[in-house]
């Protein structure tokens, strides 16, 4: 059985995971950020990780206490950014519920009455959140060998979107 350290290591883990996947799938799809299409599944997936990854952290490993999960993270934040905040709780959970709101306005398949240009903002709005929570969490408060695979996949999907932008460059050269 594992510990409440591990899995809640490993969800956050799977979750990044997803997320990585998610972004190197829109890289290579070109400008996808503003209409996921097929990549909804894995932005999908990974939201449903990191909602596992949350009520792990806080039920299991925090023992249900919002007060031990405050202090583990100014603990945390104290040792990373000299600051001792428990605020990180707070973003993690509004991001937690603004990436459900997303994921469940994409899978629903109902017509809203939003328009188009603000519901592209809301995605685009929540994609840069996301980017912003897993750069802090595979980054800045990640260990060295963690950090140094995420600059690692980081690197890759600027190469795989450069490669991608150039190709859709000369593609559509070729048509004119």
């Amino acid at each position: 059985m594992l510990d409440p350290l591990t899995a809640t290591l490993w969800t956050a883990r799977t979750a990044t995971g997803l997320y990585a996947a998610f972004l190197l799938q829109q890289a290579w799809r070109s400008n996808r950020l503003h209409n996921p299409g097929d990549g909804r599944v894995l932005w999908s997936a990974a939201c449903a990780a990191n909602l596992v990854h949350v009520a792990t952290a806080v039920l299991w490993f925090h023992g249900g206490s919002q007060r031990a999960a405050w202090e583990h993270t100014a603990r945390r934040t104290a040792e990373v950014v000299g600051v001792a905040t428990g605020l990180g709780l707070v973003v993690n959970y509004v991001f937690a519920a603004l990436w459900t709101v997303d994921v469940v306005g994409n899978r629903s398949g109902r017509e809203t009455t939003a328009p188009a240009p603000l519901r592209r903002c809301y995605h685009s709005c929540v994609q840069v959140f996301a980017a912003f929570m897993y750069f802090q969490a595979a980054v800045v408060f990640a260990s060295a060998p963690l950090r140094n695979c995420s600059l690692g996949l980081l690197a890759a999907g600027a190469m795989v979107r450069f490669v991608r932008s150039r190709y859709d460059r000369s593609a559509s050269s070729e048509r004119l």
